[in-house]
């Protein structure tokens, strides 16, 4: 029996192989989050594809939070410009009705 699983397993793992072989980051990258969950499912936790996948996850995640971190510092940008903009209007209405 034990030279059974050797073959199973030598046989999985060249078919591994055979389909990383196929693959590449730019495939991953294309790929919804769905059909990423779904292939990496589809994979043991210690198969290559499956390192890839969690890869990509990572990469997803940093994506994401490099977007919601630069629309946070448009926001921010924006605001210090309308409370500049606002602090020499208010402080020239004050001058010239102190001025008077």
């Amino acid at each position: 029996m034990d030279g059974v699983s050797r073959f199973a397993r030598e046989f999985m793992k060249g078919r591994q192989l055979d389909e990383l072989g196929q693959l590449d980051i730019d495939t991953l990258k294309k790929w919804s989050d769905a059909e990423l969950a779904g292939w990496q499912s589809g994979h043991s936790a210690d198969s290559p594809q499956w390192l890839l996948a969690e890869q990509q996850w990572r990469l997803r995640l940093l994506d994401r939070q490099a977007e919601v971190a630069a629309r946070q510092a448009n926001k921010a940008a924006l605001i210090g410009v309308g409370g500049t903009l606002a602090g020499a209007l208010l402080g020239g209405a004050l001058a010239w009705i102190l001025g008077k």
